[in-house]
């Protein structure tokens, strides 16, 4: 039932994701940074998912609006160069009782090193495929 239903949102455009989900079984990190009022700005995430196509991220430090544009720092390894991904916000909520901001997040022109990330994650993480007609960012 579930993939008759994304079948029919994307035939009717209401399906934006074309990428399976990946979510992570364990924590990682990142480093966002944005401009805002001629500042930059710096806070830490964490990727509570992520696709070929964009990522959803998880801070109680910044609450960051539809279309930021942000720069996300990787550090996966010491002994690996950090992957430096660009992006924008495409919304940001906060489900009721929580701390924690969510922002979904869509790569904008770095998608070799979005493809490198995801890559890194599969081989890495071992993480938990979720097809893509569910958990849209």
């Amino acid at each position: 039932m579930n993939e008759f239903l994304g079948i029919i949102l994307r035939i009717i455009g209401l399906e934006r994701r074309r990428d399976d989900r990946l979510s992570l079984g364990h924590t990682v990190e990142c480093k966002c940074t944005y401009v805002k009022a001629d500042k930059s700005k710096e806070f830490s995430a964490a990727v509570v998912n992520i696709s070929k196509g964009g990522i959803l991220l998880m801070t109680h430090e910044e609450k960051v609006y539809p279309k930021t544009v942000l720069n996300i720092r990787f550090e996966l390894s010491p002994d690996k160069k950090p992957i430096l991904i660009h992006g924008s916000v495409l919304r940001t909520y906060r489900e009721e009782g929580q701390d924690w901001y969510h922002s979904a997040v869509k790569f904008s022109d770095n998608k070799e090193g979005a493809r490198i990330l995801v890559d890194t994650f599969l081989a890495d993480v071992k993480p938990i495929i979720r097809k893509s007609h569910k958990n849209k960012i």
